[in-house]
């Protein structure tokens, strides 16, 4: 079950304004959660190009393997700031 908060999800997105956004999340989260949302991001911000990338593993955005990430748990990355967007639990 994933409870979350969407508009801060697309706040986080619209900071790019154009160009495009690489967001890793794992394959789970992508396909039930943010594959039916990205009809209305779109609508909102035709100019921004989201690169979704799918796996397990957690990607370093230090090191510029990706913009966002909506992963668990909280990265330990310095200069990072991470923002809780949702809850998930087992079921």
């Amino acid at each position: 079950m994933h409870n979350v908060n969407w508009d801060a999800l697309q706040a986080f997105l619209a900071v790019a304004r154009t160009g495009r956004v690489r967001v890793a999340m794992a394959p789970e989260f992508a396909s039930h959660w943010l594959g039916p949302q990205l009809k209305v991001f779109r609508a909102k911000h035709p100019q921004i190009k989201v690169h979704i990338l799918v796996g397990t593993r957690q990607r370093d955005l230090s090191r510029g393997e990706a913009e966002l990430a909506v992963q668990s748990p909280r990265p330990r990355q310095k200069d990072l700031v991470a923002v809780r967007i949702g809850r998930t639990s087992l079921a």
